[in-house]
């Protein structure tokens, strides 16, 4: 016959912490991509998300287009770094700053268009984005990395 015990506090408290590394989203910022990502996959960030978050896409190799909504001002540092096949992404003119390295090692972007409310392009952004031959950058931006 099994026994069922009650969890200590500090043990309960740990589960909760572990809980929340793999929300996808919380408090209206998409924070990280949970489970396994189909090959060649589209994702639509959803309407009402104010952020994305530090690597919330990070080594998604399998993501190839993303869609943000009007409702994003910031994409933190490596949110979409290592996607190496992201091939096309609009940047909303609702997004205000681009985090260090956000694109970074992004081979397979060949396309981006930055939005107008753009003011700050942060270190790194396009780093190692080979496929990328050209950007346009808003007058808008007043910091660049």
């Amino acid at each position: 016959m099994s026994k069922k015990t009650e969890l200590n506090p500090q043990i309960k408290n740990f589960r909760e912490l572990l809980d929340f590394s793999v929300k996808t989203y919380k408090d209206n910022v998409a924070y990280k991509y949970k489970g396994d990502m189909p090959v060649n996959m589209t994702i639509e960030i959803k309407d009402g998300t104010k952020g994305i978050a530090h690597s919330a896409f990070n080594n998604c190799t399998n993501l190839i287009e993303v869609t943000i909504p009007d409702s994003v001002v910031n994409i933190d540092s490596f949110a979409f770094s290592g996607c190496a096949n992201l091939s096309s992404v609009a940047v909303p003119d609702s997004v205000e700053t681009l985090g260090t390295h956000v694109f970074y090692d992004c081979d397979g972007l060949t396309d981006i268009n930055l939005g107008s409310g753009v003011k700050t392009i942060s270190q790194s952004v396009f780093n190692n984005c080979d496929g990328l031959t050209e950007i346009t950058i808003p007058d808008t931006v007043t910091a660049i990395g």
